[in-house]
């Protein structure tokens, strides 16, 4: 009787781990990229040196913007970061649909 208990106890218990274990996590957001990291690329250090130019633009852009708020500040950090493109157009472009693609997916409810 003992037996019967302690194993059916040992299969409960190892079933509910089994299925209390949360899937990983996917290799890239859906519709979106992930930045591997610099360590990663075939030459690390000009990686390292494009990054730290692009987030310099971006504090920039930041500080240029700093007293607009709502969908007015995404739009006037776009155009900022959007004015040194080889084709500013396509930039800007680009950029609109990333927000719009963001602020649907913030107003979308949750399943």
């Amino acid at each position: 009787m003992k037996v019967r208990l302690i194993l059916g106890g040992l299969i409960l218990a190892a079933a509910t781990s089994v299925f209390a274990q949360t899937p990983g996590q996917p290799a890239a957001p859906q519709g979106g990229r992930m930045m591997k990291p610099c360590a990663q690329e075939p030459d690390p250090a000009k990686c390292e040196a494009q990054r730290k130019e692009m987030r310099a633009h971006y504090e920039a852009a930041k500080q240029a913007c700093k007293g607009k708020e709502g969908p007015g500040r995404g739009a006037c950090i776009a155009e900022h970061m959007c004015a040194k493109a080889p084709d500013p157009a396509k930039c800007m472009t680009h950029a609109k649909e990333r927000m719009e693609h963001r602020r649907e997916m913030r107003d979308k409810p949750k399943a």
